[in-house]
């Protein structure tokens, strides 16, 4: 079993990931982009969706199944109605750039809708729906992802994990959910087998479609929907408004980040809506505040110590950004390894040994 931490300065990791990207031929701004959201990953505890995905992105960027300078085409088809062709870009780019032009319609019109196709892989939805949040707007977003989970009552991989996020501002700081429609995303699979970790009962089945605890079974099995029914049936929702809508890949069309090669059509949509169209702010902001401290208030179940409200992990970030993040020794080691193997260190790319 592997599952050795390291403790690593921020902004050595950023640094360190915005290089590699670079070395790539990715621009800077892109770069620092995707290089942050890798890392804001890490610092909220979804190692699945962070420095890992650096070396699956550079293998796509060198194949040239990603482009790492896209021309993002926007078509406005109405005045709230975007649509987008990423032109094989890196998925935080084009959904950064998609959210940002999303939020100022919101903002104009009161609400923006936007379809992207022709991406790589987002990264976690909840990052982009945050943006809008921190502008005051309430966003959805969804994405679908490579065949992994089977339909309900079947075996074979024809659905991915599809993720969607929901945020808004909420009292005093924001609500923000991002979860997967499987019962947990491939990644932490992935990483429990790179870490000879057990995962639990429910997560997954084996090639034979039976259940299993067992990591490594699950990857050549399929991931479970979560709720079951319910799951499977969201992960469908999901495929429909990523793909169908957009122009991009269905889940069982698509290339898996991991082991696939071919061209990125990665597909995602968002809706951004100004709640000040629907209620006054003040009013808004009093009865989240008294929401939440209703639910806060719940009498705690024996062995838990607090109640906890989507956002909470993001608002405590925010407001108190670490210095230091523990990633997987396995993945760092990696990470350092994909630096030395682009191109021969210069000396002032050095990083410093003491900060690692």
């Amino acid at each position: 079993m592997c599952t050795d931490k390291i403790t690593v300065a921020c902004a050595e990791a950023e640094r360190i990931a915005v290089l590699i990207l670079r070395r790539a031929g990715v621009p800077p701004e892109d770069a620092e982009t995707c290089a942050d959201l890798l890392l804001r990953a890490e610092m909220s505890g979804m190692p699945s969706h962070g420095l890992m995905r650096l070396k699956p992105t550079l293998e796509r960027l060198k194949s040239g199944a990603v482009n790492p300078r896209p021309h993002i085409r926007c078509e406005r088809t109405a005045g709230n109605i975007l649509r987008y062709d990423a032109d094989g870009a890196l998925g935080q780019v084009a959904g950064v750039r998609a959210m940002r032009d999303c939020i100022e319609t919101a903002l104009q019109e009161g609400s923006a809708f936007a379809a992207v196709c022709r991406a790589f892989h987002f990264g976690a939805v909840g990052f982009y729906t945050g943006m809008a949040a921190d502008a005051g707007l309430l966003a959805f977003m969804c994405t679908n992802s490579s065949p992994q989970m089977a339909p309900w009552g079947g075996m074979d991989k024809a659905l991915g994990t599809n993720p969607f996020a929901l945020a808004f501002p909420a009292g005093d700081g924001s609500f923000s959910l991002d979860i997967s429609t499987a019962a947990a995303a491939r990644g932490k699979i992935r990483l429990a087998a790179r870490e000879g970790r057990e995962i639990p009962l429910g997560w997954a089945m084996d090639e034979n479609g039976r259940d299993t605890t067992d990591a490594g079974a699950a990857m050549r099995g399929t991931v479970l929907p979560m709720a079951g029914h319910k799951g499977y049936g969201m992960a469908m929702a999901v495929d429909y408004l990523s793909a169908v809508l957009t122009g991009a890949d269905l889940s069982y069309e698509a290339s898996n980040m991991f082991e696939g090669s071919g061209q990125a059509n990665t597909g995602c949509f968002m809706a951004v809506l100004d709640p000040d169209r629907f209620a006054p702010k003040e009013t808004r902001d009093r009865r989240s505040r008294d929401w939440l401290d209703r639910i806060r208030s719940s009498r705690l179940r024996p062995g838990a110590d607090r109640i906890r409200v989507p956002g909470d992990t993001r608002d405590r970030l925010k407001a108190h950004p670490p210095q230091e993040i523990a990633v997987s020794r396995g993945t760092w080691e990696e990470v350092l390894e994909l630096m030395q193997s682009i191109r021969p260190m210069e000396e002032k790319d050095e990083p410093d040994p003491n900060t690692l």
